[in-house]
């Protein structure tokens, strides 16, 4: 490269505004709230600033096009693994989000068939009396109704995707579970005695060595569950994972599958206890729907109303507000070159905000999404995009209608003090205190 272009590049990242107020100040309004903090960054410096919420210089890039441009259009040039290495690499070693290339599409191959329509039938099928089961326990009157949702997603997971027994270890998963995700936002990546990221790392150790005791017994005990198909994938060579690999593999998955739908799944308690409107909507067509008397797996195809209102609650509740990329070699947006390496913060739920692309934005109105087709191509994307979109959408979209169905059918249901209910927004949203539901 020439020292002209060098120059340049260098004048072109200077030109980047710079929107931070030093580490400590921007990981405090990260943390604390994070769509305010990029909304006050946003009016003054435009959808492209410098922020240094994760201690090192990134890049945010807000709106559609900007979406479509790292994660469409050039996902050779702006990696995840690089970028979610520095975060949760070492929590989540071998994970999805921390590949790239021909390792991540090998792996992502492996795995598509678990999340297939007729794998998705049977999880289902196997999911209807754990939720019966639960949803049987529910107290009319209930504090803790976060903790009692969480708990189903879990046990559902436990037993529909992995092939647990009924109750087998789940206060295990979840609470070890519960410090990866704490751990994956420490400000200070060091495991120091008492410190989050540290009872992380520990976490991490005792959950692969139990899955590891538990993907052995499913190589001479194969099933239907999910650990039993990755034991059994084959590439085109006929070469198979390793007991390392799979551990690596359901771990993520782990994580993946139990917070980001208990997440949504409170946010859709929460907004529908809000709009009472379309939870008797909602409710009219379960009752409708049981009435024909369709099969649980297939009772999702037909509730188009709860999948306008799951959409919506998924645009302002965006379970993973952000999505990190790092830049492999130089290239220029807008006018800006960014550098080799750069880190850049990509914010799917700002962008579901934003008048660009939404009328009355911050308004809960589920029939927007009646038509797709009108909608501005990734202004909407909670599963992310590209490469690296979320393989287990169908699953979650099918699930989380499902789910939604039976809780509708339990009754009508209020938030105590909801005006008063707040949600933690990083790293995955969630409810920051007890969310009392009453039932009638």
């Amino acid at each position: 490269m020439g020292k002209a272009q060098t120059k340049g590049i260098e004048s072109s990242v200077a030109a980047v505004p710079n929107a931070s107020k030093g580490v400590l100040g921007d990981f405090h309004d990260f943390s604390k709230d994070l769509l305010g903090a990029i909304r006050s960054r946003y009016d003054q410096y435009g959808p492209l600033f410098s922020w240094r919420p994760f201690g090192r210089p990134s890049v945010v890039m807000l709106g559609a096009s900007a979406n479509k441009f790292a994660l469409v259009s050039q996902p050779k040039v702006f990696l995840a693994g690089p970028a979610w290495q520095s975060r949760i690499g070492r929590l989540f070693e071998g994970g999805l989000l921390n590949l790239d290339g021909p390792r991540h599409q090998h792996y992502r191959k492996l795995l598509m068939p678990a999340f297939q329509n007729e794998a998705i039938k049977h999880y289902l099928q196997k999911a209807e009396p754990i939720i019966d089961s639960h949803l049987a326990s529910w107290p009319g009157h209930s504090s803790q109704m976060k903790e009692r949702l969480s708990k189903l997603i879990i046990d559902n997971a436990l037993q529909v995707f992995f092939g647990f027994a009924p109750g087998e270890d789940d206060d295990f998963y979840q609470k070890r579970l519960a410090h990866l995700v704490k751990g994956s936002i420490a400000l200070i990546r060091a495991p120091l005695i008492g410190n989050s990221y540290r009872r992380a790392l520990k976490a991490r150790n005792e959950l692969s060595n139990r899955l590891m005791a538990v993907v052995k017994k499913r190589r001479d005990h194969p099933g239907l569950d999910m650990i039993s198909r990755l034991c059994a994938a084959q590439d085109e060579s006929g070469q198979m994972l390793s007991d390392e690999e799979v551990v690596r593999l359901v771990l993520f998955i782990m994580m993946a599958a139990h917070d980001t739908n208990a997440s949504t799944g409170m946010s859709v308690l929460y907004e529908l206890a809000k709009h009472p409107f379309w939870q008797d909507k909602l409710r009219n067509e379960s009752l409708k729907q049981k009435a024909l008397g369709y099969d649980f797996s297939e009772i999702s195809e037909h509730l188009t109303g709860h999948h306008l209102v799951i959409k919506e609650t998924l645009r302002l509740n965006t379970p993973l507000k952000v999505i990190l990329r790092s830049v492999s070699e130089d290239i220029s947006y807008e006018g800006v070159l960014l550098p080799k390496g750069s880190m850049v913060v990509l914010c799917p739920a700002f962008t579901h905000v934003m008048k660009d692309y939404w009328a009355s934005p911050e308004a809960f109105s589920p029939l927007r999404f009646v038509n797709r087709d009108k909608l501005v191509p990734y202004s909407f994307l909670p599963f992310g995009a590209g490469l690296h979109s979320c393989l287990g959408q169908l699953f979650a979209e099918k699930f989380l209608s499902s789910l939604l169905y039976k809780i509708n059918l339990k009754g009508h249901f209020r938030i105590q003090k909801l005006e008063k209910v707040t949600f933690s927004q990083v790293p995955i949203q969630t409810p920051k205190n007890p969310v009392t539901v009453v039932w009638s």
